[in-house]
């Protein structure tokens, strides 16, 4: 060692010091970094944790409202149907009764409207046309023409 002066072995000292500090910065920082992401990933692991029950909550009432909607889409069609039933039930009243005033004919051996309606359905199925449905039943071919249409719509909305 008497060859390296005092000096030299200073500012060696000196130099495995500051490398020694620039380690220990160096783990201090990397330490540091690796428990942020830690807090970090636990911070939102709880967060995602309070958030999923809300989530599965809401896919939930979204399926229940899908279904009740469903529901309500169905019960609509059913008052739609009958509620175009009785409006060619009521036009056919009002055509047999115009027809009946206009005719001088009222009298009580009068058809049920009903009757009517499938009456006037299975002549269609057979191929009648409106006209020799109107004078097969004793109908105005107006009425009949009514009839037909309306039934028409109403599978149509089916």
């Amino acid at each position: 060692m008497k060859g390296l002066s005092i000096e030299f072995l200073t500012i060696l000292m000196i130099v495995i010091d500051m490398l020694l500090i620039m380690f220990m910065i160096y783990l201090i920082r990397s330490l540091r970094m690796s428990l942020q992401r830690e807090i970090s990933a636990g911070a939102a692991e709880q967060v995602f944790r309070l958030i999923e029950p809300l989530f599965q909550d809401a896919q939930t009432a979204s399926r229940d409202f899908e279904k009740q909607l469903k529901e309500k889409n169905r019960i609509i069609n059913q008052l739609n149907e009958k509620l175009d039933s009785r409006i060619i039930s009521l036009n056919l009243l009002l055509n047999r009764a115009d027809l009946n005033l206009q005719s001088g004919t009222w009298g009580a051996d009068q058809v049920h409207v009903y009757d009517q309606q499938e009456a006037i359905g299975r002549l269609l199925e057979k191929g009648f046309d409106s006209e020799a449905i109107a004078r097969e039943l004793t109908m105005s071919r107006g009425e009949v023409d009514l009839v037909i249409d309306l039934k028409k719509k109403l599978l149509a909305m089916t």
